[in-house]
This record gives structure tokens, C-alpha cells and sequence, in this order.
């Protein structure tokens, strides 16, 4: 799948130049008011990524109850 990056982006940017060039200065304001706000898909807003709450820890994986109990009382032993 190959998408154009940034094309909601670049969309906005050919409507506003558009106005700019077939519009006389004073209705470039209202038609740029008609146009209304960009509006992303939400992507980098400061939402968490999909791995944020996995952990990267290269032990996570085989760190069960068991193992944890079993260091427990190897600590205790000592």
C-alpha cells in the first residue's frame, strides 16, 4: 500500500492557493473562513503508541510467578 505523505496536508495547501490566485483581495478572507480548520486523522497529537505499554525489558518475557518467588527466597537465603 503506497500513500502520498502528508496529503491531507497538502490538499489544504492546493484549496488555500487556489483562493489566493482566482479570488480578489477582499473575498480571499471569507472564502478562506468557508474552508474551515485542517483536520488530521489524529495521528501525533501526544496519543500513545502501540508498543507504549510492552515492556522492552530483554528478561520480561520469562520472568513468571515462579521465577519471581524462586529469586525471592534465594535472596532470603543469603
Amino acid at each position: 500500500m503506497q500513500t502520498t505523505p502528508f496529503k491531507r496536508a497538502l490538499a489544504m495547501m492546493a484549496q488555500i492557493q487556489a483562493i489566493i490566485s482566482s479570488s480578489p483581495a477582499g473575498m480571499q478572507q471569507i472564502l478562506m473562513g468557508q474552508l474551515g480548520p485542517y483536520k488530521s486523522r489524529g495521528h501525533g497529537r501526544g496519543l500513545f503508541g502501540k508498543n507504549y505499554f510492552k515492556s522492552r525489558s530483554k528478561y520480561s518475557p520469562h520472568q513468571s510467578k515462579r521465577e519471581c518467588a524462586r529469586r525471592v527466597l534465594q535472596m532470603a537465603k543469603a
